[in-house]
């Protein structure tokens, strides 16, 4: 796992290599685009959609079953997105897409999402696995260029190459993600984090650093965004009943009561007995930001899971409830 995500700077161009043309085919019939997922085949697609909003395309995360819940117009592109292939909430968006006549692309490395969308006429954009035991999570620089190429494709993006070479040589150059790493690691160890940061980077590099460190390293995180925790979440630490910790993501472009906010933030917390740890968001553009970040949190939560010596890699507690789950769907089709 250490392995693999210190590759991720190699990952954006091979990903936007597989997905070659795929897209193509719904060029000038679409002009929005939902993208259907769940955990690390879901959260790439909260990236792309910061870089999207950025150039006025608009980009929204499905995490559920059918699309009953959704407006959607007929020129929306669905992107069925999961790695494994098996996911039961992507399949099941996937068939609602193709009922309601939609443009459909679905993308994984294989499985039944892959055996249906050979079977009826539908592009398929193949991941490949690097090892046998390769997970989601790691392969968020894959989906992120394939995504972006297949929407490049489309005539929903412009040239994408340039954005995938800058954000690969910003991490080749980065040279303060394993002291970032580091910090956090020791910041973290034994204790819950707790991850807060302003929009775009809350529902992105916050939310997606919880994800790596409950699968990587196998604990409980939370995340929430600035300003609404002040007025909210932050009084929950009145009595203290955990042995928490705060990460306090701060972009280097703040307005002045954004960074007064996260001083005084940061201040309260210290006060009610919650470390806390402020990791500077560096770089310009909010996209390059948050794959630095994660980048960092990354190594953190492999690093974390070393230490408490676990495997980062499986995550049994999950396979077992999808164990749990199919056995109690065959039991109630038996009957």
């Amino acid at each position: 796992m250490m392995e693999t995500v210190l590759l991720l700077p190699d990952q954006f161009e091979i990903g936007a290599a597989w997905a070659l043309d795929f897209g193509s085919e719904h060029r000038g019939e679409v002009d929005r685009v939902l993208i259907c997922g769940m955990g690390g085949s879901a959260f790439p697609g909260d990236l792309v959609a910061v870089h999207a909003q950025s150039v006025g395309l608009e980009v929204r995360i499905h995490r559920d079953y059918d699309l009953s819940r959704c407006v959607l117009g007929t020129r929306t592109l669905v992107i069925a997105s999961s790695y494994s292939g098996e996911t039961e909430e992507t399949l099941s968006a996937y068939e609602d897409a193709r009922r309601r006549g939609l443009r459909v692309v679905a993308l994984g490395s294989g499985g039944e999402l892959q055996r249906r969308a050979l079977e009826h006429g539908v592009p398929f954009v193949r991941l490949q696995k690097p090892s046998a035991h390769f997970q989601p999570r790691a392969a968020m620089g894959y989906f992120f260029g394939a995504l972006l190429r297949v929407l490049q494709n489309a005539g929903l993006l412009t040239d994408v190459d340039p954005l995938l070479t800058h954000i690969a040589g910003a991490l080749r150059r980065d040279t303060t993600a394993a002291v970032t790493a580091a910090a956090l690691r020791d910041a973290l160890r034994d204790r819950i984090p707790v991850i807060y940061a302003p929009h775009p980077f809350a529902e992105t590099a916050a939310r997606i650093a919880k994800i790596k460190l409950n699968e990587n390293a196998k604990m409980p995180a939370f995340y929430a965004a600035l300003p609404e925790l002040n007025h909210n979440e932050l009084v929950g630490f009145t009595s203290l009943t955990g042995p928490f910790s705060a990460v306090l993501l701060r972009p280097c472009r703040q307005e002045p009561a954004m960074l007064r906010r996260f001083e005084v933030t940061a201040e309260t917390l210290v006060d009610v007995g919650v470390p806390v740890t402020i990791v500077n968001l560096l770089d310009d553009l909010d996209i390059v930001a948050i794959f630095g970040v994660l980048h960092a949190f990354d190594i953190a939560s492999v690093e974390l899971a070393i230490d408490a010596g676990i495997d980062p890699t499986p995550v049994a507690l999950v396979e077992d409830f999808k164990r749990r789950l199919s056995a109690r769907l065959a039991a109630r089709v038996a009957v």
